[in-house]
């Protein structure tokens, strides 16, 4: 017996919801709950999502994840982003995973962290004028960036690589799109995969010179170095 569906969104023949989605997300979103309630559906082209709008519903979400709902199957922009990893893998190499993945966030490993984003953030501040104006999501962004860099790559990584490497970072964001296949090549998946390619060459010397100096670091980054999987 099938499983009832959410009613749908009224959308374009072929392409669905696509042209809302890409132009005004929120305000489809909002159209779709002001009509049906907190759970509706509509279609990206061909591939259908489902709304779930409300906290009551985001926890069944949350709580069903590597349950009943598979993580991995809806996810290939981000996987072809990424890499087969975490919950973008199959159930079985993320449950493999989960324990590198998990390392870094240890109690202890997050009371350093705590104390390099105090000190990125007053090297900021200090950094500030007296007196102007800034483009704050863009300059906050960044700043994310450096905490992340300084926090888990470590000090060594952040000096060589990080200006490059955050911005290569950038154009995997850029080409994570749910609409359009990622294998197809289109200039920002050509653009992905150029980033994905350098950032290896990037990594590639700094993974081999921690793994013969081990002893020098003791980072999120180190963590990945220092871990064995079958």
């Amino acid at each position: 017996m099938s499983k009832p569906a959410p009613p749908m969104l009224p959308g374009l023949p072929l392409i669905g919801n696509l042209l809302d989605f890409r132009s005004d997300r929120a305000a489809m979103v909002q159209r779709g709950y002001e009509r049906y309630g907190p759970v509706f559906g509509f279609k990206l082209g061909p591939q259908p999502v489902a709304a779930l709008i409300g906290p009551e519903l985001q926890q069944v979400f949350f709580t069903e994840t590597d349950k009943k709902l598979a993580m991995d199957k809806p996810y290939r922009s981000l996987r072809a982003a990424f890499g087969n990893v975490a919950f973008l893998a199959s159930k079985e190499t993320y449950q493999e995973q989960r324990p590198v993945l998990y390392a870094p966030f240890t109690g202890a490993k997050m009371v350093q962290y705590v104390r390099i984003m105090q000190d990125v953030i007053q090297r900021w501040l200090d950094g500030l004028g007296a007196a102007g104006e800034m483009e704050i999501s863009g300059e906050i962004g960044r700043l994310v960036q450096r905490v992340a860099g300084y926090a888990l790559m470590g000090d060594d990584f952040q000096q060589k690589a990080g200006q490059e490497f955050w911005a290569l970072y950038a154009e995997l964001g850029k080409s994570i799109d749910l609409a359009t296949p990622p294998d197809w090549p289109l200039p920002k998946n050509i653009r992905r995969d150029r980033a994905k390619n350098r950032m290896r060459a990037i990594l590639a010397p700094i993974i081999a010179e921690r793994r013969q100096n081990p002893e020098r670091y003791d980072d999120f980054l180190q963590d990945f170095v220092n871990a064995r999987l079958k």
